[in-house]
């Protein structure tokens, strides 16, 4: 008798979990008080690869061969109408003036516009080196195995809007970015002097 197989799904967000959380451990850990590992420029992009490597994993497993293949031609795979190409282009350079506006009501000055699409951890970058950065790290990285695993999974068994909620405001994503949050967060506190 065979052990009965765990369910992909689960087997999926463990995995995601554990590569994101121990790629990012440098990173967290000095929140928890462990110090003196060696972190990388640029580390946390790294973990930002776990839910991708986790989708290829468990869909190997799942189907075989076929099932990487499958999730590398569906990143590819144009079936949307152009409006949908130009909202998401778009999109974004919309959201700008609102952002700016904001910014320089909150900042009590308007933002430098030379600094637009410039990172204090990529000084180095262009602007078009910073985008394909986030592209290729946290667009492919996080969204193929988000969406493109996961999603499709939980839409097998619910609505696109409830499999989203689980998803989104379920916390399945958000409780990944802890670890983030804990390299962020914990330390910030921390050097909140007691009153």
């Amino acid at each position: 008798m065979s052990a009965p197989k765990r369910p992909p799904l689960i087997g999926y967000f463990a995995l995601a979990y554990g590569i994101s959380w121990r790629l990012w451990a440098p990173l967290w850990l000095p929140a928890l008080g462990v110090h003196g590992l060696p972190v990388p420029t640029h580390h946390h992009a790294l973990g930002a690869l776990g839910p991708i490597t986790a989708a290829i994993i468990v869909s190997a497993a799942e189907i075989g061969r076929a099932g990487p293949l499958d999730l590398l031609r569906r990143m590819v795979l144009w079936c949307g109408r152009v409006a949908w190409l130009l909202i998401a282009l778009l999109g974004p350079c919309l959201l700008l003036a609102p952002g700016l506006l904001a910014a320089a009501v909150f900042e009590g000055h308007a933002p430098v516009l030379a600094n637009l699409g410039r990172s204090a951890e990529f000084p180095q970058c262009s602007a078009i080196g910073f985008l394909a950065y986030n592209v290729a790290t946290f667009g492919f990285g996080e969204k193929v195995g988000w969406r493109g695993f996961a999603l499709s999974r939980l839409q097998q068994r619910h609505s696109a809007m409830i499999a989203t909620l689980w998803l989104t405001a379920g916390a399945l994503i958000t409780l990944w970015g802890v670890a983030v949050v804990l390299r962020v967060g914990l330390r910030h506190l921390a050097s909140k002097p007691s009153q």
